[in-house]
């Protein structure tokens, strides 16, 4: 009897396991996602309007996140994004929350404050795709 429990123990001990790598895996795959959706919303200016096009058809999930990088290339010259704070959470096994800070430069005089972004991402026949992008609204001083 203290055979099967110990090895019922082993089991059970052997597939938590299993599931915290699995786990850590999908949020490397989630933090992969958005490495390249931070790629593809920095550039230096020194690229071609298809290029531009190509960059932002680089981001996997929403249009509208699209249509707002494209729209931003035509009015800033350069900007370099940094993604800090990266926060994954899984709802379930197919829908992923990130939590972040994003802190962006510019050749434009004008400063950039750090903004609190939320990503919702869901998982379709293997890869990740960005649903939605959320600002959290920060007390600022005044």
């Amino acid at each position: 009897m203290k055979k099967i429990t110990a090895f019922g123990s082993f089991l059970g001990l052997a597939v938590v396991l299993l599931w915290y790598a699995n786990r850590d895996g999908e949020s490397a795959r989630v933090k992969r996602v958005v490495e390249e959706a931070r790629s593809a919303v920095s550039w230096d200016g020194s690229e071609t309007a298809l290029q531009q096009i190509a960059a932002a058809g680089r981001l996997a999930g929403a249009d509208e996140v699209k249509g707002a990088v494209l729209a931003a290339r035509q009015h800033i010259p350069r900007l370099e994004v940094q993604f800090l704070d990266l926060t994954v959470s899984f709802t379930d096994p197919t829908h992923a929350k990130v939590e972040l800070t994003a802190n962006a430069t510019t050749d434009k005089p004008k400063e950039i404050n750090p903004q609190e972004f939320v990503l919702l991402l869901h998982k379709n026949e293997g890869h990740w795709y960005i649903d939605r992008v959320e600002t959290i609204r920060t007390l600022q001083s005044q």
